[in-house]
């Protein structure tokens, strides 16, 4: 039996090479003994001077039996307590004192020996239980339950580490695994985050590769990984090239108190190329409410993606659900559900994260750091110790149903828990020790600041790489346990790919003070001038890691985004002018679909280029990336996000409202009903000013005098938050009780930076507008024409006025005519001839209102309260003149398009499709607005759906295009045109080409695959095209060219340059894709595409016949480059795959050596040496050299019948050996014996018939006939 020093000096000899004390080889029977051992010392000395000295003369001893009998003692204890069974196990009593001693002891140990105790939940406890990691017996239920549904489930492989931790602890998946598993994940905190990270890391490189990264590599324990690597071979799983369904952005609840309120933010997501025209839209459901955002997609870069969107929480709830859905082939799906929990009487309270706004997991311990809390109307909360700084600042009242509930920011810094008090009981959360600093930073560089982008960008010199690592570490020499990893992301100059330990790098490290450093523009690096996005990912010891993303741009100088951009009263938002300078090989570009922006070159001389980017009005952002070409022969592309910093405001009168924010810089009307309507109503005001402005918002509400009926002022955010919320409910009541008919709201701000107050109109109120009857005619009095209107009830407003909506020739604009305000029911209009001719119209009483600004009216709803629907005159008369006029000017198209929509207002559907047949002969005069308004009107007529194909035939589309381009025709026209597009498979196939230069990615994308699948190259030229200019992502282009690989293949064989290639081959995920790239490449004799298929069958992706079939388009090529492969990478599969090769063309041996077979005028024999011309054996020789000086020992028909022989071409003879004289079969010359009869006979018979035999006797030496052939086997005849 072992003594307590046996037991130190193992274990501590084992202590320096450890993250976890878990990680210790300790048998459960070994515990036992440590602990008998432990026992007899407390007997004999006292617990007190027991502990005291085990943990100076045996703490590795001390800390391993915590570790191990805690974790055993606290799994069985049915209560769930860790403490009695330790105290049990070596004898002493179950007290606060001596579970705190060793507790504090074991944290002191902790530090000894360089090993981290800040694991969250419980202190002593939690760190002991979190050094117990997991144990061996618990790995494979890990592996299952756990590790690989979080690679190969796509709802899960996109959840950060954070999130799928919190997802295991809460849903199905913790029934599966057993507690220490959970135990560790919910006590960890950031070590058991690393490891689970480093897992993944794991697991991914093997479904990917089918490799498995040493444990060195990954940082994690050798058994670890061992125990992976056996059980995926031991569950026969199988690997897969690709995760099955689409990876989704998890939707993220947040908190603004002065803006939002609660609320769901739905972040973009990526739309699958084949799937650009589908519909997509969200759902979210509180409390059986759900409310349905739908979101359209437009290019961000290379990948089509569906705009952000937010949705309203409007009330607690116990919790929430939010799903994803696309409308593909006529069918909903449910692409994705999300659940969180909100509300109850046991959880009466939320907690966001103030930095963030981001909801936090129902917290099991909170971080001792500012919080944000909101809680149920009867809360309260007490602090443990009380602490009188507990409760910073009170939030605002939220909007919504949330309004009862009470919000706070907290500063739980300094307290041990936070107690919560309600109706239905209460909670005490722990409180720890928020995480520590970053593990590392990028320092001393020139950053782009004020860009809405997380990856930040360097102009310049790249930055240093900072460091920080304990002096102990330094001192130690323990830099060993640090990996560094550097690589390019996309195209980038440098392209890099270094892993590298920091004790490998140590010339190349400055020490400083609690860090090292690392200069990225050494050579070893990125150099003085790099170009591209770049990742850093380093590896310490469990918990400390860091993930840094970067872009670095060798010049690039930004301005005009700096100042905030306010309103003109007249004018609105004011365009945006931004200025940018890049180096001279650089360029701007925009970097989605935005057409109303500009992008101008200034200047360009060899040193820098100078850019002006002109921003819309309607704009707060501008969307650009830097494009620069690289050695590589392709572009880098830099994003970059400028946010403009616009004041501007919304009015929500419904949830929905702020689906997909639409911001206004000019004031907009509604009906005070309206406003009495919504159950909360806020005006919420965006004002991206700084922390340090003193900034005051108000509204004033102006009766028609300009007397101020109520004022508000917005509550001002802390922080650095943009949004104010004015709460319109408590205003409702003074603007009830006025009688002014419109009210007037203006916003005042004062304190701006640098600017005076500013006074700017934002809304006008005015009472509603009801008509319930309405007539009018047409009259002539003398030579004057007058339109004879009157309604009721009577309107008691001023500015009071109609507009006439022609239903009858809708691509016409309204008729605007003002009602003076001494009219009372009635009043008559005088019009010119001709100004409103016979037809149906919507007639729109409406306000003119002088605050607001002219905008383009939009045509109302028939049924809308303020709406009416009359006739205008006779429809029979306006046919009849219209008929005479075709004949008189013979303006066929118009004259027989307005008699189309009068027939159908008659009801006569035959005369109408006359008309149509008519319209169809003057088509070629149409404008695009008549064409529309016939296509939508009459799709129920054959004419009406030969119009619906005919506006989209190829010459219509292009002349639509270039109109646009142009800009003749507005943005709002062409996508009217384009969301009435037929299906494409009722076009022709040049109609859907012209769609590839549509201004819409949707349907460019929907077009490309289109053509794709009719076999139409113009379709796959398009998508390489877009993909090499860095508008399509190779994801996309991946999915389209999957549609028809033989023809992407054909294409890519005849039409891309091997360059090309091997560029797609070598960022390509899929796996036909890459086959047909690589044989491509074989074909071009470039060896890079045979070690693609070799990869390939090596990872199992691809069946021994496809990868022979590939490389048998080029096998002599092939097998030379095989062979020299595994000369390099000696394995089992390069050498398998080379013997398949050579099965199915033997003629194509990369070298002569032993076991070759060759061929001469006597038949084939097998090589069994090779040597020079003076008899040095040489291993191998390649084919072309046979002749060059070297001879082959080589042995005919082997077996019993063998002869020996050498074959000598530079003396061109073959000298026997053994023997003097061979006959030869002189029927097929391919068969030499010793004796004759052999060949009479056994021969003669088998290969001849046994008719006449024939022979020849041969005397050594025999001269050589002809030329040497080699094959890794003779033919089988």
């Amino acid at each position: 039996m072992a003594t307590l020093d046996e037991w130190e000096q193992r274990l501590r000899s084992q202590m320096g090479a450890i993250e976890l004390i878990g990680e210790l080889d300790l048998a459960p029977e070994e515990v036992q003994e440590i602990g008998r051992l432990i026992a007899v010392l407390i007997r004999s000395q006292g617990p007190p001077s027991a502990i005291r000295n085990l943990e100076q003369r045996y703490p590795a001893t001390l800390a391993a039996f915590l570790v191990f009998q805690g974790g055993n003692s606290y799994h069985s204890d049915e209560k769930g307590d860790f403490w009695p069974g330790v105290c049990q196990a070596v004898g002493i009593p179950y007290a606060p004192s001596y579970t705190m001693e060793l507790g504090q002891a074991f944290e002191r140990i902790c530090d000894q020996f360089r090993l981290t105790h800040e694991f969250s939940g419980h202190r002593y406890v939690s760190a002991i239980l979190g050094h117990g990691g997991i144990p061996a017996r618990s790995l494979p239920d890990f592996f299952e339950h756990l590790l690989q549904p979080s690679i190969t489930k796509p709802e899960l492989a996109t959840f950060s580490t954070t999130d799928l931790i919190q997802e295991w602890l809460t849903g199905s998946a913790q029934y599966h695994v057993d507690k220490p598993i959970l135990r560790f994940l919910e006590h960890g905190g950031k070590v058991a985050e690393d490891f689970v990270e480093r897992c993944r890391q794991m697991a991914r490189a093997w479904m990917k590769e089918g490799e498995f990264p040493t444990a060195d590599e990954l940082g994690l324990p050798v058994a670890l990984v061992d125990a992976y690597h056996e059980w995926v071979t031991q569950s026969g799983l199988v690997r897969s090239e690709a995760h099955s369904g689409l990876r989704l952005k998890k939707p993220v609840i947040a908190l603004d108190p002065w803006g939002l309120g609660v609320y769901v933010v739905l972040p973009e997501q990526q739309i699958p190329a084949a799937q650009s025209l589908a519909e997509s839209w969200w759902e979210v459901e509180a409390d059986g409410a759900i409310d349905r955002i739908p979101v359209d997609a437009r290019r961000v870069g290379m990948d089509l993606k569906t705009r952000i969107a937010h949705a309203i929480l409007r009330r607690p709830a116990p919790e929430y659900k939010v799903w994803f859905y696309r409308r593909a082939e006529e069918a909903d799906r449910m692409l994705r559900e999300w659940v969180y929990a909100g509300v109850s009487d046991a959880h009466p309270f939320l907690v966001f994260d103030p930095a963030t706004g981001r909801l936090m997991p129902q917290p099991k311990c909170l971080p001792a750091r500012p919080l944000w809390i909101l809680c149920s109307p009867d809360a309260t909360l007490q602090s443990d110790p009380i602490s009188q700084s507990l409760i910073r600042e009170e939030l605002p009242r939220l909007p919504w149903d949330w309004h009862p509930w009470r919000g706070y920011g907290l500063d739980l810094q300094g307290i041990s828990a936070l107690k919560l008090s309600a109706i239905h009981g209460q909670a005490l959360i722990p409180v720890m020790e928020a995480p520590a600093a970053p593990t590392a930073e990028l320092v001393n560089a020139e950053q782009l600041g004020s860009l809405d982008d997380p990856v930040p960008i360097f102009a310049g010199v790249p930055p240093t790489l900072r460091i920080y690592i304990p002096e102990e570490d330094l001192a130690g020499g323990r830099l060993t346990r640090w990996r560094l990893e550097l690589n390019h992301e996309w195209n980038a100059d440098p392209e890099r790919s270094l892993r590298a330990r920091l004790s490998e790098l140590d010339d190349l490290i400055v020490r400083r003070d609690g860090c090292i450093e690392l200069s990225l523009a050494h050579p070893n690096f990125l150099g003085p001038a790099p170009v591209g996005q770049y990742r850093i990912r380093l590896r310490g010891p469990l918990g400390r890691n860091a993930d840094l993303r970067f872009r670095v741009a060798p010049k690039l100088y930004l301005t005009g985004h700096e100042g905030l951009y306010l309103p003109e009263p007249e004018k609105g938002a004011p365009i945006a002018l931004l200025l940018i300078e890049t180096d001279a090989q650089s360029q701007i570009e925009l970097l989605e679909d935005a057409p109303d922006f500009r992008v101008e070159l200034l200047s360009c001389d060899a040193q820098a280029r100078c850019y002006q980017v002109t921003v819309p009005r309607d704009r707060a952002d501008a969307p650009l990336r830097l494009v620069r070409h690289v050695p590589s022969g392709r572009h880098a592309y830099i994003p970059l996000r400028i946010p403009i910093r616009r004041l501007r405001w919304l009015l929500i009168l419904k949830p929905e409202q702020v689906a997909q924010v639409t911001w206004q810089s000019q004031p907009s009307a509604i009906n005070l009903a309206e406003l009495e309507q919504s159950p909360s109503p806020c005006l919420m005001l965006e004002l991206p000013v700084s922390e340090s402005s003193q900034v005051v918002a108000r509204l004033r509400f102006l009766d028609v005098n300009g007397d101020a009926i109520a004022e508000l002022e917005a509550p001002r955010p802390t922080g650095s938050r943009s949004w104010r919320r004015f709460d319109l409910r408590s205003v409702r009541d003074a603007l009830r009780e006025s009688p002014s008919p419109a009210v007037q709201v203006v916003l005042k701000v004062e304190g701006l930076p640098e600017h005076d107050p500013l006074i700017l109109t934002v809304l006008t109120l005015r009472r509603s507008i009801t008509v319930e009857r309405t007539s009018i005619n047409l009259r002539q009095l003398d030579d004057d024409q007058y339109l004879a209107v009157s309604w009721e009830p009577e309107i008691p407003l001023r500015d009071r006025c109609i507009r006439l909506w022609s239903q009858t020739r809708p691509w016409t604009e309204p008729l605007l005519l003002p009602i003076p305000d001494s009219a009372k029911g009635s009043q008559a209009f005088p019009i010119q001839a001709d100004t409103l001719p016979a037809g149906h119209y919507l007639v729109e009483f409406l306000v003119h209102d002088p605050w607001l600004p002219e905008t383009t009216p939009a045509r109302p709803e028939p049924t809308a309260p303020h709406v009416v629907t009359v006739t205008i005159g006779s429809l029979e008369e306006r046919l009849a003149c219209l008929e005479a006029a075709r004949w008189e000017n013979g303006d066929v198209f118009s004259c027989a398009c307005e008699s189309a929509f009068l027939w159908r207002a008659l009801g006569d559907t035959a005369r109408a499709e006359a008309s149509l047949q008519a319209c169809w002969q003057g088509l070629d005069t149409a404008s695009l607005p008549q064409m529309m308004a016939l296509a939508r009107k009459f799709q129920d007529l054959p004419t009406g759906k030969a119009f619906w194909i005919k506006l989209y035939r190829t010459e219509q589309i292009r002349q639509v295009f270039a109109a646009y381009s142009n800009g003749d025709l507005p943005e709002s026209v062409v996508a009217e045109y384009l969301a009435y597009l037929p299906p494409l498979t009722k076009l022709a196939p040049q109609a859907v080409e012209a769609l590839l230069e549509a201004p819409d990615a949707r349907v460019q994308l929907a077009a490309a695959r289109h053509l794709i699948e009719q076999d139409n190259i113009a379709g796959i030229r398009a998508a390489f095209a877009w993909e090499a200019s860095g508008r399509l992502s190779r994801q996309d282009l991946d999915e389209l060219l999957s549609l028809n690989l033989p023809l992407a293949t054909d294409y890519a064989i005849s039409h891309l340059p091997p360059e090309e290639s091997l560029r797609l081959l070598q960022t390509s995920d899929q796996r036909d894709l890459q086959l047909a790239l690589a044989a491509s490449l074989v074909r071009c004799d470039c060896g890079e595409g045979v070690l693609a298929v070799a990869r390939l069958y090596e990872r199992k992706a691809i069946s021994a016949p496809q990868a022979v079939a590939a490389l048998g388009i080029n096998p002599r090529f092939a097998a030379r480059s095989l062979h020299s492969l595994w000369e390099q990478l000696p394995g089992k599969a390069i050498r398998e795959l080379l013997d398949k090769l050579l099965d199915a063309h033997p003629a194509a041996i990369p070298v002569i050596q032993a076991g070759v077979w060759v061929h001469c005028h006597l038949g084939w024999a097998q090589i069994a040496c090779v040597e020079t011309g003076d008899g040095q054996r040489i291993e191998s020789l390649l084919p072309d050299r046979a002749d060059q000086g070297v001879r082959f020992t080589v042995t005919f028909h082997p077996g019993p019948d063998a002869i020996k022989a050498l074959i000598d071409p530079s003396r061109q003879q073959i000298l026997l050996l053994g023997v003097n004289r061979v006959y030869q079969c002189l029927k097929c010359h391919q068969y030499i014996a010793v004796r004759y009869e052999k060949i009479t006979g056994e021969h003669d018979k088998t290969k001849h018939e046994g008719v006449h035999p024939s022979f020849r006797p041969l005397e050594s030496p025999i001269s050589l006939v002809g030329r040497l052939e080699f094959r890794h086997r003779p033919p089988a005849s």
